[in-house]
């Protein structure tokens, strides 16, 4: 509990004490390291659970369950070595089912089709892929999937597979088979794929974000460092004691990003970004000049008093 006191009152005066950088300046290096490796964890964590709750959310049994449901029970397919091969007239089509939406469009603009088999000989060009209306062409030899409906953009993939020793076929009964075997894997029926899932990218995001902010921090600091020597001439800031002003100071920038980020307000970013942090971590370091000038002052006149009251102290003696 000492320690997270220690963090939270160290937290709120980086945010809002520039006179507390005077402190910050006589501390040990390690103080400012530990603040800003514990204060990134806290902020992953905040990034987490935001990622996590739609995840979490997520039904991935009802999901497994209605992609089943639609899978036409007329429907064998069947890969070899020569590409696809169905049970049906060519083409054949599935429709695309009017509950869920695959694309983020108007439903007018829905593909009607979500797989289109087709043969070869009437797939010669992406027009006949287009005249489909379809998600996804798949001919003998190859699959044709229309990756952005905006950009017409279509993906093509090779089916003929020369190194394949035995065919593989899929049916409405397999589907179902699979189906049950899936549903009654522990991980997926208890859940258990969302701790692994919120674990890696708790630990993307805390190394990344560490990274990247300790790299903008270094240039940032040289930035810093040259509006010392140009601003505050006569005092002197060695590169290390500005990084760690940063360290703390950097606080305030991302607290306020991070909230008007999620309010929907990006106020924070690029050169407005670094501009709040340069004239945030300048304020800091004059105010931590001008505790150490005020202290510089006034230790001559202390020795001066400790060596008058020397002579006194001797008089006394004799």
């Amino acid at each position: 509990m000492t320690k997270l006191r220690t963090f939270v009152r160290t937290f709120i005066k980086s945010c809002f004490d520039p006179s507390y950088y005077r402190d910050i300046w006589h501390a040990k290096p390690s103080f400012s390291w530990q603040y800003f490796l514990f204060l990134q964890a806290i902020l992953s964590v905040i990034v987490t659970v935001w990622v996590m709750i739609p995840i979490a959310a997520f039904n991935l049994s009802a999901t497994i369950s209605d992609v089943a449901k639609h899978y036409p029970q007329e429907l064998v397919i069947k890969l070899d070595q020569s590409g696809v091969h169905i049970n049906q007239p060519l083409p054949y089509q599935i429709a695309m089912p009017k509950e869920k939406q695959y694309y983020d469009m108007q439903e007018g603009d829905t593909p009607d089709y979500l797989v289109t088999f087709a043969d070869d000989a009437t797939v010669n060009g992406l027009s006949d892929v287009y005249a489909y209306d379809s998600v996804a062409v798949v001919t003998q030899s190859t699959a044709y999937f229309i990756k952005d409906l905006d950009t017409r953009e279509v993906r093509a993939y090779p089916l003929t597979n020369g190194e394949m020793t035995q065919p593989l076929e899929v049916s409405a009964a397999q589907i179902e088979m699979w189906k049950n075997k899936v549903m009654e894997l522990p991980v997926i029926k208890h859940r258990w794929y969302v701790a692994p899932i919120a674990a890696v990218i708790f630990t993307f995001v805390w190394v990344g974000m560490t990274l990247v902010r300790l790299i903008t921090l270094a240039i940032y600091t040289a930035a810093v460092w040259v509006a010392v020597k140009v601003f505050f001439k006569g005092k002197t800031f060695e590169y290390g004691t500005l990084f760690r002003f940063g360290l703390h100071s950097l606080t305030l920038i991302v607290l306020i990003a991070m909230i008007t980020s999620y309010a929907g307000y990006d106020v924070l970013h690029g050169g407005w970004y670094f501009l709040a942090y340069l004239i945030w971590t300048l304020v800091c370091v004059n105010a931590a000049a001008g505790s150490s000038t005020t202290r510089m002052a006034a230790a001559p006149k202390a020795i001066a008093k400790s060596r008058a009251k020397k002579p006194a102290a001797k008089a006394k003696r004799k």
